[in-house]
């Protein structure tokens, strides 16, 4: 059933949007980098139908952040300065606010918790976040960016610790490797600019999943279809890949076999895939029948492949392919990778042993919107 959804502005005015969506769908960026992604994703023009929610401890960051709705996390206790890179302080935090998160943040269907790993808020506070909307009732998928290796070994476990908290937490993980950009960059790479790519990159694979929803195929997929894909999957794979000319699909499939962010990440290891194409005129049977002989070649033997189609007339190319992949295995082939450090490794965690969130309780007058 679709939902009409009203998102409402900072500072007392209220701006209702008439927008159909076959689910209520917010992303909420926390700390600074988190915060960072919320704002690339706006300049994408990403649909008002969505909400785009800022929560950071670091109040000079929040007050340049272009969310919706921006929230201060225990700015009492912080001063509004952040954490100092301390990930226990993040997660303390978030937790004595947790029961206020619920209730503020409460009655969505899709989440996305946007974090960059390795600090303090993002670290700490994002698994907390998490796992609080999870218990709501909301399908909870986190996305985080881990450190480059040069960062250092402290920055890098970090990050294994909360990619680890994240997988308890949150029904399905996405995570962008920041040392993967070194396998493309060369001497005139700007950090920036390499950071920027993340940020869009991340930008782009939530406005795929947004236009899943948003946009009724003529081989539809909907909530329900997202939901069994994801739901209490773990690690997971997101990409978007772009094709034009006579081989669009196939181009893009290719594309998004062969992201840089993901390329410790392997198709023939994932027992369940979603695929949506979104053309800007209506594709060929063959091009159709082609991609899903690929993907099915490509993935587990035995997996489950979802895939729809619609027309989309404001593409900036011919086509836009969004893949979702899960169902990776608990321990070995190929879903294992380095995590910032260097001279560690984490495998994906067994997700029977996975509890649905933590304990907290919330304070009215410490968590509170951005005045």
């Amino acid at each position: 059933m679709s939902a009409h959804f009203k998102t409402p502005a900072i500072g007392g005015a209220s701006l209702v949007e008439d927008h159909q969506l076959d689910a209520r769908i917010a992303v909420i960026g926390v700390g600074g980098a988190g915060s960072n992604i919320i704002d690339s994703l706006i300049d994408r023009g990403i649909s008002d139908a969505v909400q785009t929610i800022a929560i950071n401890t670091d109040v000079q960051a929040l007050n340049r952040s272009r969310a919706g709705r921006r929230y201060k996390l225990g700015a009492d206790m912080t001063c509004g300065r952040g954490t100092g890179s301390d990930p226990d302080k993040g997660r303390e935090l978030a937790l004595f606010h947790r029961d206020q998160i619920g209730e503020l943040l409460g009655g969505f269907d899709l989440v996305f918790v946007v974090a960059g790993m390795g600090g303090g808020t993002g670290s700490g506070a994002a698994p907390i976040i998490a796992g609080t909307l999870r218990e709501t009732g909301a399908l909870v998928v986190s996305v985080g960016t881990a450190p480059f290796g040069f960062e250092g070994k402290r920055r890098g476990r970090v990050a294994r610790q909360a990619h680890e908290a994240l997988l308890d937490c949150s029904d399905a993980v996405v995570v962008l490797r920041n040392d993967q950009l070194l396998r493309v960059a060369n001497q005139q790479t700007r950090f920036r600019d390499a950071m920027r790519l993340v940020d869009n990159h991340v930008s782009e694979i939530l406005q795929g999943v947004v236009g899943i929803l948003a946009r009724p195929g003529s081989v539809n997929v909907d909530f329900a279809d997202l939901r069994a894909i994801l739901e209490d999957q773990g690690e997971a794979m997101f990409a978007v890949g772009h094709g034009a000319g006579d081989h669009r699909i196939h181009d893009a499939l290719v594309q998004v076999l062969n992201v840089p962010l993901l390329q410790d990440r392997y198709l023939d290891a994932a027992q369940a895939v979603m695929v949506f194409i979104e053309c800007r005129e209506e594709p060929g049977l063959k091009e159709l029948s082609d991609m899903v002989e690929q993907i099915q070649a490509e993935a587990h033997p035995d997996v489950n492949l979802i895939w729809g189609w619609c027309v989309h007339d404001d593409l900036p190319q011919d086509v836009r392919l969004t893949l979702l992949a899960t169902g990776f295995p608990a321990s070995g082939g190929h879903a294992t990778s380095g995590w910032g450090d260097r001279d560690g490794s984490w495998r994906v965690q067994d997700r029977a042993s996975h509890s649905k969130g933590h304990g907290g309780h919330g304070s009215p007058d410490l968590f509170r919107p951005l005045d």
